[in-house]
């Protein structure tokens, strides 16, 4: 897991960039994103999941639930 922060203006976040940006795992974030408890893709590019980095942020700072086992 990168320890680096995504760049905010970036036209899209990855999978790992959305992970390293919360501070989770990659695998975190696809459990919640198949939990539909993280905000859905802003798009896809094959089959990997892209947001719009404003999106995921919003999302953090508007009371995201709390890290658990998903």
């Amino acid at each position: 897991m990168s320890t680096s922060k995504p760049d905010p203006n970036a036209p899209y976040w990855t999978r790992d960039d959305v992970a390293a940006y919360l501070g989770w795992s990659p695998q975190t974030v696809s459990s919640y994103l198949n939990a539909k408890r993280l905000p859905a893709p802003s798009d896809r590019v094959g089959k990997s999941p892209i947001w719009l980095p404003r999106v995921i942020i919003a999302w953090d700072q508007g009371g995201r639930p709390k890290q658990t086992d998903a």
